[in-house]
């Protein structure tokens, strides 16, 4: 069997196929119910942990004003916006973590406000979040 010693792979026919078939594979929604492996659980949180952090100094705020902020804040949709989609941990994870009552809330306030959150902010502070924490909205 010829070998492909040029492009993306090397090896045959049946490796290239496998290749294809091993990451054309996307983790679907219904796998952030899996939580497959401790190591993986905390990487979740710490980067959950740094998204926190950086929308903290991204908007100038200190962690209580966050918790206390109104529902529909913006800045706080932005970041439980970000962690939901960067993160496998859970919506009732994100709604203790940033005061917003409960996980169905979390996932509410997420399908109803994110495009307007990002008319809750000005368009320079969007577009330092969206650099720092690697989000575009």
């Amino acid at each position: 069997m010829p070998r492909e010693s040029s492009g993306w792979f090397r090896g045959g026919e049946e490796f290239r196929d496998w290749l294809l078939e091993r990451f054309e594979k996307k983790p679907s929604q219904a796998d952030r119910n899996v939580r497959s492996s401790e190591q993986a659980r905390d990487y979740s949180v710490d980067r959950a942990e740094e998204l926190i952090a950086t929308g903290l100094e991204c908007f100038g705020l200190e962690e209580e004003e966050l918790k206390e902020a109104k529902g529909g804040d913006p800045r706080r949709l932005l970041i439980a916006g970000a962690i939901w989609k960067q993160t496998t941990v859970g919506q009732g994870w994100i709604a203790q973590r940033l005061g917003m009552r409960t996980a169905g809330n979390v996932s509410q306030q997420l399908r109803r406000g994110l495009d307007r959150a990002k008319e809750g902010i000005s368009k320079r502070q969007l577009k330092k979040w969206e650099k720092l924490s690697r989000f575009v909205t």
